[in-house]
């Protein structure tokens, strides 16, 4: 992995080593001794003019990019070169899991409610204040039709400070566990699926009014 992170440096000129760290206390009636170990696990990348992160680690490796957001295509041919480089530094056995998340940060105006802005806002009772300051709701649904789960995730997000936009955070991750071959080419394919199903959850969460706000 170190050799695929200097072969990428160029690229993603920031470069940190990642480790996994694990720590115990150990108490009885006469002492207290605390143990820890460092494992590495392996390399982060980082380009923040483009916005991108690469992880190539032990347990996986994921690719993520922030703003500026560039279209699909070229955001899954980037994927599809880290992963060659990565794939062929590890050669993996086999991949047991794929996914594709987007987290998306919905603005709330002060003169907008939650139901201005979701399809499917917590459920107050009438008699409770209305006045929602956190809150916190999570499903997983099955498509048949791309055989992939998906976590959909709604919560408030933390702000603070005067002048700050309270806002919706709107989580989708789509994924699939099975077994695939390092150079299968239905890894692709799906993932064309799941981005496919994003957007219908996407689309069904919101309401027509903030639809047309992102348009």
């Amino acid at each position: 992995m170190k050799s695929a992170a200097e072969a990428l440096r160029g690229d993603y000129p920031e470069v940190q080593e990642i480790s996994k760290i694990e720590g115990q206390l150990l108490i009885d009636a006469r002492s207290v001794a605390t143990t820890h170990s460092s494992t590495p696990l392996g390399w982060q990348l980082k380009n923040a003019t483009a916005g991108r992160v690469v992880r190539l680690a032990q347990d996986g490796f994921t690719f993520s990019q922030l703003r500026p957001y560039p279209s699909w295509d070229v955001f899954l041919a980037e994927a599809r070169r880290l992963w060659a480089s990565y794939a062929s530094a590890v050669a993996p056995r086999e991949i047991s899991r794929l996914g594709l998340r987007y987290i998306n940060r919905i603005d709330l105006p002060a003169s907008a409610s939650l139901e201005d802005r979701l399809e499917a806002p917590p459920p107050i009772p009438p008699q409770v204040p209305r006045t929602v300051q956190r809150f916190l709701t999570q499903v997983v649904v099955y498509d048949e039709g791309s055989s992939a789960s998906a976590t959909i995730t709604q919560a408030m997000e933390q702000t603070q400070g005067p002048g700050v936009t309270p806002a919706v955070l709107l989580d989708i991750d789509v994924f699939r566990h099975g077994t695939w071959d390092s150079t299968d080419p239905r890894i692709w394919e799906a993932f064309g699926k799941f981005r496919a199903l994003k957007n219908r959850i996407f689309f069904a969460s919101l309401t027509e009014a903030a639809v047309k706000e992102y348009e």
